[in-house]
């Protein structure tokens, strides 16, 4: 095609300089708004634009979200309170006395965990409740279908408690042996020093009396936890002293439900003397 090199290029028209002045403009304010902490837009105009950014981003985040970091220390300690918690165990399965990481690495400075001897020791008694009431049913002997304590336990933590604690060698630590000495701690109390009121309306603060069943049904199961907070925390030595378990029952007595009975129990228990839990249960019946 014929193209005539000294033809001057036409001008433009009011409407394509308009154009390009828009243009730049709002490639000036993308610009500057990328800079800006807030990402906001300056006008209308540039709203539409801006809400499409914005949905472009809200899709790549769908699309390609970022790998959550995740705390795997917290994550063990959930697992292993988890366990604490779970106090029931099937009778056809094996159980073990497990510790996280950390216990397992303190070697001779190993501390035996008061709290979680008394947790197994309870799950250990219930496995046995139901292997007898299975053995009873079915006629025969529990013990011969019964895992044993040392089987049970943890391998690495037994050879470390054998070893820091007890100065016995696992290989001459017999099944009966071992269950006295665990029985042994779990008699003694939790701490070397004496638990204050305080520490008391701590162990107690999740009592309550069950809103529904009979009166013996309701008091039984009060009195079941109760019993539970005693071996949890380690206070039957301590409650051995008169002076304490007075303040232990008061304690008890302050976490009756509803309010209108803890204030009848209250009442009564500055006439009738409740120097012991029995004498309180009879005061709460």
């Amino acid at each position: 095609a014929y193209v005539d090199e000294d033809y001057p290029p036409s001008e433009k028209s009011d409407a394509e300089k308009r154009a390009e002045e828009k243009a730049e403009a709002r490639a000036k304010l993308r610009a500057e708004r990328r800079n800006r902490p807030d990402s906001t837009p300056d006008s209308e105009e540039e709203e539409k634009e801006y809400q499409e950014e914005q949905r472009k981003h809200a899709e790549r985040r769908r699309i390609n979200p970022k790998e959550k970091r995740v705390d795997h220390a917290k994550v063990a300690r959930a697992a292993h309170d988890r366990r604490m918690l779970d106090t029931t165990l099937p009778i056809s399965s094996g159980y073990e006395w497990t510790t996280d990481a950390k216990q397992r690495r303190m070697g001779a400075q190993l501390q035996l965990q008061w709290t979680f001897i008394v947790s197994w020791v309870k799950k250990r008694e219930t496995y046995e409740d139901k292997l007898r009431a299975n053995a009873q049913r079915m006629g025969g002997e529990w013990r011969r279908s019964a895992v044993g304590w040392i089987p049970s336990t943890d391998r690495s933590l037994l050879k470390a408690t054998c070893t820091y604690v007890w100065r016995v060698p696992v290989e001459q630590l017999s099944e009966d042996d071992y269950r006295d000495r665990i029985m042994e701690i779990v008699g003694q109390p939790a701490t070397k020093w004496t638990p204050t009121k305080s520490d008391m309306q701590n162990y107690c603060r999740t009592l309550s009396v069950d809103p529904h069943g009979d009166v013996t049904s309701r008091l039984v199961s009060f009195m079941e936890r109760v019993d539970d907070v005693i071996d949890e925390n380690g206070l039957r030595q301590q409650l051995k002293d008169s002076t304490m378990l007075r303040t232990f029952v008061k304690v008890v007595a302050a976490r009756v439900t509803p309010s209108y009975l803890r204030d009848r129990v209250e009442e009564q228990m500055k006439t009738v003397p409740a120097n012991d839990l029995v004498a309180f249960a009879d005061i709460l019946r």
